[in-house]
């Protein structure tokens, strides 16, 4: 799975987001892109839904 190019001037300046909910098909592939690409911690896995944490 390779990255998407990194826009590094967006026309919007985001310092940090409380939350972020999305919907997706794919539970599996989407635990592991969000854990092995973009590197988040599963904090916890109710269900069919997931709840990650990133580090500062």
């Amino acid at each position: 799975m390779s990255l998407p190019t990194t826009n590094h001037d967006p026309g919007f300046r985001i310092t940090r987001a409380s939350h972020v909910v999305l919907t997706v098909r794919d539970l599996a592939a989407s635990r592991q892109f969000y854990e092995k690409v973009i590197g988040l911690i599963l904090t916890a896995e109710e269900g069919d839904a997931l709840y990650f944490r990133g580090v500062e």
